[in-house]
């Protein structure tokens, strides 16, 4: 009895321990939380023509607005890197961890643009949402790891490519020569898409959903799921029209095909 006693007594001295530490931790993390100053870049005199974005554990979000400026909510330790390099915009973020469930894993880099012709522009997230709206570039592309990606007004004179391992792509107004989406885990939901050469998706798990495209031509593959195209039913394996120029090309592997 005096054994299992003190082992019973030894037990609880560890769990107290345990929260205690867990509070401490807690502590600190809400101390640097609040104690956290937005960092704000304004580059106004700066011309660029290029768009570099490379995050690792935050959320970007680009915009249009009056003055090139970017802006950060997170910790100062953690602020991005960014540098206006041969009229190109770079931004790079470092990698951060949070120590405990409370802390903030993921913070917000804020990105606003002059409203100017780009001949690139390029985002690379690892870990966190991307959201982009009303961007007009000669060329782009997108890809994130683990997130979700949100398009709105996007303008592409050569081509576009948006690409997702986990995560949903949503795309509205895009205007594109030609381009492609694609998700290895996620939904690909697109409504007005305007292209010239064609467009190509593909999902390996997710359902695709497309509204309004000027599409002369429709492709459709599933391998395991259903394909709607014009609200009916059709084949796993269904095309229709005749110019393949301006074709729209969908390919699933598990999921649904709507096509409206």
């Amino acid at each position: 009895m005096f054994i299992s006693e003190k082992i019973f007594l030894s037990s609880i001295a560890i769990v107290l321990t345990l929260f205690s530490g867990g509070i401490a931790i807690q502590n600190v993390s809400a101390a640097n939380y609040q104690s956290k100053n937005t960092t704000i870049t304004s580059l106004p005199s700066q011309v660029i023509n290029q768009v570099s974005i490379s995050s690792i554990n935050d959320n970007v979000y680009v915009k249009v607005g009056n003055k090139l400026k970017v802006n950060y909510d997170g910790p100062q330790k953690y602020a991005p890197t960014v540098q206006v390099k041969n009229k190109c915009l770079e931004i790079s973020s470092s990698r951060h961890f949070a120590f405990n469930f409370f802390s903030k894993k993921n913070y917000n880099i804020t990105i606003t643009l002059p409203k100017d012709y780009l001949q690139s522009f390029s985002i690379n997230s690892s870990n966190g949402n991307v959201t982009v709206e009303q961007i007009n570039t000669q060329k782009g592309s997108i890809s994130s790891s683990n997130g979700d990606v949100n398009i709105s007004n996007l303008t592409s004179q050569l081509g576009f490519d948006l690409s997702s391992s986990n995560g949903d792509i949503v795309v509205e107004h895009l205007n594109a020569k030609k381009g492609s989406i694609s998700s290895s885990n996620g939904d690909i939901n697109i409504s007005n898409l305007t292209s010239q050469l064609g467009f190509e998706l593909s999902s390996l798990n997710g359902d695709i959903v497309v509204k309004n495209t000027n599409a002369s031509r429709y492709d459709l593959s599933n391998s395991k799921g259903q394909n709607r195209f014009k609200n009916m039913d059709v084949s796993e394996s269904f095309s229709k029209g005749k110019s393949r120029i301006n074709s729209l090309k969908v390919d699933n592997s598990n999921g649904d095909i709507t096509v409206d």
